[in-house]
């Protein structure tokens, strides 16, 4: 995805990658290349050796706990896993030398192909597009950074994992998943918080030559990001986005930048002539206040293009879609999967979800009474008494896309 960046001065000149760690044990400054580590609050052990080992300390903790945290003598200062109320901010700031919220509702970036997932027992199905469904925190650290005070450091930016196999989830992220999570904050001028894994970190541990390898790609990476070039310019922003919560309306506003649809929020009293100004399109999710509906409409009639919400859905969280239902198929057309019909159902997944092409629902097998030849030809009787095959009999189920590659 590339940025389009315009050149203006604004923020700190630098970034940070931090890596956080979280084994009892850490190798030496000097083995990783690295003077700054992270390393949770309950990782007692981790901090003290990383103390000893000369490491600036950032203690990681979990917003909950928060208020009664007390800082640790000789750590650097405290992150907070997630979003804290201000006076609370406040007060911790009172016993800490540095405080810094990481912002934890992002996700590993990735592209997203052909998936098989299983929903509440159901076997979903999706396929490629012509448009590559592109998992990216773009719209988060746009609307983290215009709610950011001036001045403010950049966005803390952090993510679980996800695995998308069940190998992935014992071996954890690979090098270039590592290095594109770097490059995308990188790229969109955010601080990132970097969980390594476990088994990746006990490798390290070990000197496995792989790991080092891979940790030295790593490193380059951090290095180079650290210059934050995107500090020094000011993103490019052709539609304008009224709003007075962006999350509430996140779904939308990821889409624009994942279909390359670069935005700017702005607060319903903040929609005035000279802040619209530069744009091709304004959507409006809130009411302006003020003279704000009498500028969106000056905006209108000088050739810009005004789109009103109509309807906000009542969890945008979350959609419902109509997808089909298809009955399992079996290679004896004698057996019955004991469901007569296709036809559709309403699914309601999140909205991150893919949109299943098509919902496969594996049902108890009968046999029905034509399986010993009393019915030649026409419709399925309602049967009398149906018969459970005994426990050894099996089916070979024969999956029912094949009849859409037809």
């Amino acid at each position: 995805m590339i940025l389009a960046l315009v050149v203006l001065a604004s923020r700190n000149a630098d970034a940070e990658i931090l890596i956080r760690w979280d084994l009892a044990s850490i190798p030496p400054p000097q083995a990783l290349g690295i003077s700054v580590i992270v390393v949770p609050a309950e990782q007692a052990q981790g901090i003290k050796q990383a103390l000893a080992q000369g490491y600036r300390v950032y203690v990681e903790i979990d917003a909950a706990a928060a208020a009664s945290f007390s800082p640790i003598e000789g750590t650097a200062g405290v992150i907070v896993n997630g979003l804290i109320a201000s006076d609370v901010r406040e007060r911790l700031a009172q016993r800490a030398k540095i405080v810094r919220s990481a912002e934890n509702r992002g996700k590993w970036p990735h592209i997203r192909t052909n998936w098989v997932t299983l929903n509440k027992d159901v076997l979903q199905v999706t396929n490629r597009s012509s448009q590559p469904w592109l998992e990216n925190n773009e719209a988060l650290i746009r609307m983290a950074t215009a709610a950011s005070p001036p001045g403010a450091p950049p966005v803390l930016l952090t993510y679980a994992w996800q695995p998308v196999t069940v190998a992935d989830l014992d071996q954890g992220p690979r090098r270039e998943n590592y290095l594109v999570a770097i490059a995308e904050a990188g790229g969109f001028g955010a601080d990132l918080l970097l969980p390594l894994h476990e088994r990746f970190e006990r490798e390290l541990m070990a000197g496995s030559p792989d790991a080092r390898a891979d940790w030295e790609a790593i490193r380059r990476f951090v290095d180079f990001y650290a210059w934050n070039v995107p500090a020094q310019h000011r993103p490019v922003a052709n539609v304008g986005v009224v709003t007075s919560d962006p999350m509430r309306s996140f779904e939308m506003l990821n889409l624009l930048a994942r279909h390359n649809l670069p935005f700017v929020t702005i607060v319903p009293a903040a929609v005035t002539a000279q802040t619209l100004a530069g744009l091709d399109l304004v959507v409006l999710l809130d009411e302006p206040t003020g003279g704000g509906r009498a500028a969106a409409a000056r905006f209108a009639k000088q050739g810009g293009a005004v789109v009103e919400a109509k309807g906000a859905p009542s969890d945008p969280n979350t959609c419902t879609r109509r997808v089909a239902r298809v009955t399992a198929v079996y290679s004896s057309s004698r057996v019955s999967s004991g469901d007569s019909g296709g036809g559709s159902t309403n699914d309601t997944t999140s909205n991150w979800l893919p949109w299943a092409r098509c919902t496969v629902m594996a049902c108890v097998v009968w046999t029905a009474s034509s399986r010993t030849g009393e019915m030649s030809s026409g419709e399925l009787p309602r049967p009398k008494a149906a018969r459970t095959p005994p426990p050894t009999a099996t089916t070979t189920p024969v999956s029912p896309l094949n009849r859409l590659r037809s």
